[in-house]
């Protein structure tokens, strides 16, 4: 009780022991896992009541819905491995976990006049579940238009659902949870109960004083002298026992200013009053019929004096017979008193030392919250004190920041994040369709100057396929459909459910890598167009056969395999000059070291003569073998010549040859 009224102070709300344990539990699990921190609230702390006039309505209705775990979609499954692995352990029942990924179609639904109407959510997520709870549940004035809807509530929660009109127990709704309204109805409620348990302290020390007065006349009457009836005399001291510990206890009472020692004190005393007033008036009954007979008691007293005047004669005859007994008996005593006397200061010592160390503790803590709050004034240059007596400024500034500006930031963080990732998924899906489109045109239009080269009887053909790769086949089939990433728009054709699903997989795998360097090469590979694509080179014979060059590659060797790379290079150089902005300078220099050394001279001079039909500028080394057949198609010829360690380049012209 005492916890909750200082959690409450702190404007923050106290649940029952499974929600604090499973909210507690994912908060550590989940900022240990994903290196950040994460923080679970249930539903009651992302939305607020309107009109107060409805709170009872909507406490009522929700009922444990209201503690409901609100969690980012990304994190639901893990979140769900720990609540499964935990919820023996730890005896965590009855508390939900909302999977709001599932719940994107209630954003826009009308609320118009139900129960959703009547919350203001700070949270996405949260509205969107409020939306699916309450948008059917219609408010109405009068229990007489109950039966007008499917399922409707009053302000005084009569409730009709399924046919069947029902009140909704007190018990619910007496306790608000919803919002910060919530707190201060609880604060009011526990503040009222402290006044209550003052004002009937108040009364229990009135009746505290008319029992003290009863105690005082009995005592006037010296019925304690009455030896004959004992029962009597044992019932009076513990009568005045009783009495002693209840002023011993509102002694404390009075000391102890917290509310759950309060709380108990006021019950103990409440109980302990009911039967000491009932002994009162068993004493008074009991006090009257002694007075009446207190003349008989006088006189029988006074026999019984003469009788114990006699027993002491004889206990002082039996002590001087016997004075050894006497003697060991007083020392036994002695013996007692030294050992309990030591016990007690040795208990002494071991508190003050406990208590010495207490304060060691509290002052380092003391030391340590005044560090944090420079460091904290340092870092912000907030302006606050650095002192515990200006403790209140900070706190006053935690709550601020935690139950206002925090949850309206992440709620903004969040739509930015949610508009940002709409807008990468539509230019993901266009922007690659576009690329890939574009190779194939680019590739089409390289066919064309391909088909009429003859290659020493062989021509070339690029070919390109969807991906063989299991990885990327779906993606390509989805970026290849033309549709296009949205939700509920009449004017685009949309993906279906199963493709948004394989790209949603797609964007969270993007979005769940932690590391920077990998998530940039990871959104390289994905945003790459040639990924989604495979290539080769269709090789055509004279004799009307064809082979492809992924094929050749592998089995053959020489010119076979070299012209088609020679090819391959040529057709990208070509690609790059094609694409180049036409505004700015631009060049293209290949050099080719010891270049065609496979080839036949009727290769290689289709090639020259390919190349040079391309805006390429090339450099080509060949060894003196070669040089023959490549001389007739280059503008320019150099003479390298190595001597010892020195090199020599001269020109030539064909007549040196």
């Amino acid at each position: 009780y005492c916890k909750e009224y200082d959690s409450l102070k702190e404007n923050q709300l106290y649940y029952r022991k499974e929600i604090q344990e499973l909210i507690q539990l994912l908060n550590e699990k989940l900022t240990s896992h994903y290196g950040k921190t994460i923080e679970v609230k249930p539903l009651c702390e992302y939305i607020e009541v309107k009109d107060e006039k409805w709170r009872n309505a909507l406490e009522g209705y929700l009922n444990s819905q209201r503690f409901d775990l609100i969690i980012e979609p990304e994190y639901f499954e893990y979140a769900l491995l720990v609540y499964e692995e935990y919820k023996n352990k730890r005896g965590i029942y009855g508390v939900g976990i909302v999977d709001v990924a599932k719940m994107s179609r209630y954003e826009d639904v009308d609320v118009k006049d139900t129960l959703a109407s009547q919350l203001d959510c700070k949270n996405t997520y949260a509205r969107w579940y409020v939306n699916m709870l309450l948008s059917k549940v219609q408010c109405v004035e009068d229990v007489t238009q109950l039966r007008n809807y499917a399922t409707a509530i009053t302000p005084t929660c009569m409730l009709y659902k399924n046919y069947t009109a029902r009140a909704i127990n007190p018990r619910i709704y007496n306790k608000p949870y919803i919002g910060l309204g919530a707190i201060k109805i609880q604060l009011a409620t526990i503040e009222q109960e402290l006044e209550n348990l003052k004002q009937e302290i108040k009364l229990q020390k009135a009746n505290y004083e008319d029992l003290k007065n009863g105690q005082a006349l009995l005592n006037q009457s010296k019925a304690d002298h009455i030896f004959y009836r004992l029962d009597l005399i044992d019932e009076y001291h513990n009568l005045l026992k009783e009495y002693q510990e209840i002023n011993d206890r509102y002694e404390k009472l009075i000391l102890d200013d917290s509310l759950i020692s309060l709380q108990e004190e006021c019950d103990a005393v409440k109980k302990q009053l009911e039967k000491t007033k009932r002994e009162k008036e068993d004493s008074l009954m009991k006090k009257g019929s002694l007075e009446n007979n207190l003349e008989t008691f006088k006189e029988q007293l006074e026999q019984t004096q003469e009788e114990y005047q006699l027993l002491h004669e004889k206990i002082v005859q039996f002590e001087m017979e016997h004075v050894d007994v006497t003697q060991v008996a007083d020392q036994q005593v002695v013996i007692y008193l030294k050992r309990f006397s030591k016990d007690f200061n040795g208990m002494k010592n071991d508190i003050e030392q406990q208590g010495n160390g207490y304060q060691r503790k509290a002052n380092q803590i003391e030391n340590q919250i005044v560090m944090k709050m420079k460091d904290y004034n340092d870092d912000y240059n907030i302006g606050f004190e650095n002192a515990l007596t200006d403790i209140e400024s900070y706190k006053q500034r935690y709550h601020q920041l935690k139950e206002m500006d925090i949850v309206s930031k992440e709620e903004k963080t969040r739509q930015a994040k949610l508009k940002c990732e709409e807008s990468f998924k539509t230019s993901f899906i266009s922007g690659l369709n576009e690329k890939i489109e574009n190779a194939k045109k680019d590739i089409a239009e390289l066919n064309k100057g391909l088909a009429q080269r003859d290659f020493n009887g062989e021509t070339y053909e690029f070919c390109v396929s969807p991906t063989s790769r299991d990885d990327f086949k779906e993606y390509y089939k989805i970026i290849q459909s033309g549709k296009e990433y949205m939700v509920n728009n009449l004017l685009s054709e949309t993906l279906s459910e199963s493709q948004r699903r394989i790209m949603d997989d797609l964007f969270v795998k993007l979005s769940s890598v932690e590391n920077d360097q990998e998530t940039e090469q990871m959104l390289m590979e994905y945003t790459d167009y040639r990924n989604y694509l495979d290539y080769d080179i269709k090789i055509k014979y004279a004799s009307g056969d064809f082979a492809y060059f992924s094929k050749v590659n592998k089995e053959k060797s020489g010119g076979e395999t070299q012209t088609p790379f020679y090819v391959i290079m040529a057709a990208s150089f070509e690609q790059v000059i094609r694409n180049r902005n036409q505004n700015e300078d631009f060049g293209c220099v290949v050099i080719f070291d010891e270049a065609f050394n496979n080839m036949d001279e009727q290769r290689i001079q289709e090639m020259i003569k390919f190349y040079n039909e391309r805006e390429i500028q090339t450099f080509i080394a060949v060894p003196p073998s070669r040089a023959s057949t490549i001389i007739p198609y280059v503008n320019t010829r150099l003479l390298v010549i190595k001597q010892g360690q020195q090199s020599f380049v001269e020109g030539f012209k064909d007549e040196q040859l």
